[in-house]
Formats: C-alpha cells, sequence, structure tokens
C-alpha cells in the first residue's frame, strides 16, 4: 500500500536550527510522501528571555527562508496558534483550536511533543509514532504532559528516541533503527547527519575555533574565556551573541550549505557544554555533524570526550591546546547520514 500523507508536529519552529524534525519531514517529502508539518507546539510557559530569544529568530529565519526558495516546496508548512496547557481547559481549547486550523488529519502522525492538548486529535489518527528528544524529567513542562507521555507510549504504534539514557529510564527494550529487526516497536535512532556537513570544503581558516548553535543555560561559556584568555580566536554562529574577546559574531543560518561554508573557516569545532546530569540525558545531534566534517571536534564535557572521542579542554589546566595529544578517530559515520537513518521509513513504519 503506497503511503500518501503524515502529520508532523514539532515543538519547534520548522525555520530554525535544522533537527531530526525538520530533516525527516524533508526525507519522508523525498519518498513522496504530502507531508503537513505543524509547527510549534507549545509545552510550557516561555521565560522573558526566551520570548524575546524566540521573536529575533523567528524574524531572522523568516528573512532566511524567504531568501531560499528550495526550503521545502513540497512539504505543508503551517504556523499553529496555540497555548500552554495547565489544565483541562486549555486542553480543550487548544484542541479545538488546532482542529481548525489542520482540517482533516492524514492517517499517520508523527510527534515530537507529548502535549495532552493533542490527545483528542491523536485518537483521529490510524497510525501514532511518538519521536522522543526531550527527556522529560528534566523538562519544565508541566506534570500532566510527563503523565500523558506514559500514555502515549502504550498507544503508540512506534516508539523512536535519539538517547540510550532516556530509553532505559523509560524502562523500554529497543533495537537499533539501522538493523534489520523486524516486529520491533522500540528503536533507538541516531542523530541523523545532513549530506551537507559530509561535503569537503575548500575555503580560508581565519578562526582558530568555531562553535554553532544555541547559547542555552547548558553552555559552558567559561570555554570562551579560556580560550580568548589564551589567545585562540573563535566564530560563534549564533542569534546569541557573545560579548568576549577574540569571539566574532555571526547569526544562525537555516541554509545548510552556508552554514558548512562558516564552519570550516575555523581550524577546530568547539563543543562547550557543562558536565552535568542533563548533559547526559541529551544526544547533541552536532556531535555527529562536527565529526562528519573531518575536523577536530573539542568538548568540555568530559563523558562527551570519552564516548566520542573528542579532544577534551579543562578549563582548570594549565596545558595548552596545541600540547592535548591527538585521540584516534571515531568509527566511520556515513551510516549516520540522514539518507541512512530515514532510508525507507514510510514503508517500514507508517501504515
Amino acid at each position: 500500500m503506497k503511503i500518501k500523507s503524515v502529520d508532523i508536529y514539532s515543538d519547534i519552529d520548522f525555520f530554525g536550527f535544522q533537527h531530526a524534525n525538520q530533516m525527516l519531514a524533508k526525507e519522508l517529502s523525498e519518498q513522496n510522501v504530502k507531508v503537513n508539518f505543524y509547527h510549534r507546539i507549545v509545552l510550557n510557559y516561555p521565560s522573558y528571555k526566551n520570548i524575546k530569544r524566540m521573536i529575533k529568530e523567528k524574524i531572522f529565519f523568516k528573512k532566511t527562508a524567504t531568501a531560499n526558495p528550495n526550503v521545502s516546496a513540497d512539504i505543508n508548512i503551517k504556523k499553529i496558534i496555540n497555548f500552554p496547557s495547565p489544565n483541562v481547559f486549555f486542553d480543550k481549547l487548544n484542541a479545538i483550536l488546532i482542529s481548525l486550523q489542520i482540517g482533516n488529519v492524514s492517517d499517520n502522525v508523527i510527534t515530537f511533543c507529548p502535549s495532552k492538548s493533542l490527545s483528542d486529535i491523536f485518537s483521529k489518527y490510524k497510525n501514532i509514532i511518538y519521536y522522543c528528544v526531550h527527556d522529560s524529567e528534566n523538562q519544565k513542562y508541566s506534570d500532566r504532559h510527563k503523565r500523558y507521555e506514559k500514555l502515549l507510549l502504550e498507544e503508540a504504534d512506534f516508539i523512536f528516541c535519539d538517547n540510550e539514557v532516556v530509553l532505559n529510564k523509560l524502562n523500554l527494550n529497543f533495537s537499533n533503527i539501522l538493523s534489520e529487526v523486524k516486529g520491533e516497536r522500540v528503536f533507538l535512532v541516531p542523530a541523523p547527519i545532513p549530506k551537507e556537513f559530509f561535503k569537503k570544503v575548500d575555503v580560508e581558516k581565519k578562526y582558530d575555533f568555531v562553535y554553532f548553535g544555541s547559547i542555552h543555560k547548558d553552555t559552558d561559556i567559561e570555554v570562551f574565556h579560556y580560550l580568548s584568555s589564551r589567545g585562540y580566536t573563535t566564530l560563534n554562529i549564533s542569534n546569541t551573541k557573545l560579548n568576549i574577546n577574540g569571539v566574532e559574531n555571526i547569526d544562525a543560518s537555516f541554509d545548510l550549505n552556508y552554514l558548512c561554508l562558516n564552519i570550516n573557516k575555523a581550524r577546530n569545532i568547539l563543543l562547550p557544554y557543562k558536565n552535568n546530569t542533563f548533559m547526559e540525558t541529551i544526544t547533541p545531534a552536532k556531535i555527529y555533524q562536527s565529526i562528519a566534517t573531518k575536523l577536530p571536534v573539542y568538548t568540555s564535557n568530559i563523558n562527551l570526550a570519552d564516548k566520542y572521542k573528542l579532544h577534551f579542554i579543562d578549563v582548570n589546566s594549565k596545558t595548552d591546546i596545541a600540547d592535548i595529544a591527538d585521540i584516534a578517530d571515531i568509527a566511520d559515520i556515513s551510516c549516520y547520514c540522514v539518507d541512512n537513518v530515514f532510508r525507507d521509513f514510510s514503508n517500514k513504519y507508517l501504515c
């Protein structure tokens, strides 16, 4: 049976940083599946700081999307008006609002957000896939959503998750999505790597390090100061500016070719993550993306350095970066290219 359409519910903006949400939508579209991408579903009350960031990113990425006509002509991308849901009243209000905006549903739904407001809507679908990209215990959204996630785990036809620690917390037995195991329901999905990161880019080196992505509470800002104090230059590709000597800031970009061009202007990639419990429960997509560029990758997170064989930066050490010994390259990660991760996805998991 040929799959015709699928609805994707996302907690992040389509025209924001590229994650599995957008990559899966694009791959399904290339498999001739009609994709409706509904963004962004609100799970918690945004802080004042986040509101400012979202407004800025909305303006920036809207301009980027307009300037890039090849963003996704075959995907129906729809901005959904909805509200945080602290009680049943808002559940019902959101369900009505969302239903009016999306109209008829497809046979299949893929949701990246365990929102209680979506429970009535999900009951209309024949096939439900829950793609878990968060450790709910460490999220700030309501306990109501966390309780609903447990129900969603029972109701979903398939469950995908990008982190083994989270799957173990959920007490789920799983298989790797890249394996040919049949009859399984729960899968560990490696963070997919866009094809652009594998391309060789010849460009003049202007910086010692580059960081690309959001600046958030788990970003280790001390690393930027550490590198600055030792005379290293860093390019920060983010919508959050850093006022630190030796750090040059440029805006983030939806255009992956443009992003990779700027990444390759640096000799090394920097992954500045704090050493805390939260970082053990996420799988930073930028790790595989960084490794795919073939540039040396440095991190301040000891667990990530050990697991992925990255160079470790200890801000309390007197050892210069240049004196850090080379570490053996990680195994071939071409299998994590987005094409391979989501190959035949519609035939395997959609009804």
